[in-house]
């Protein structure tokens, strides 16, 4: 007898349904206003995103190597004036 950890495989269905159920659905430019919004009231890093799956617009908290990704940038842009 074989002992394991069995990995359930998820449809897309259900991949879409755990992306975006329970989040706001915008336009882009209403995502980019949310986001300013919610990073003015949380101070947290809020960023809009395009979702693959429902094609509209979310806002959320970007993943780690995206913050350090912007961190760099604006670094390189203060030491170039």
């Amino acid at each position: 007898m074989q002992c394991g950890i069995i990995l359930s495989m998820s449809s897309k269905r259900a991949i879409k349904r755990r992306a975006c159920s329970n989040k706001k659905k915008y336009n882009e430019e209403e995502a980019k206003r949310a986001a300013y919004h919610a990073r003015r009231k949380t101070g947290d890093w809020i960023l809009p995103y395009g979702c693959k799956f429902c094609k509209g617009w979310h806002i959320g908290h970007p993943p780690r190597k995206v913050r350090q990704a912007i961190i760099a940038k604006q670094k390189r842009r203060n030491l170039h004036g």
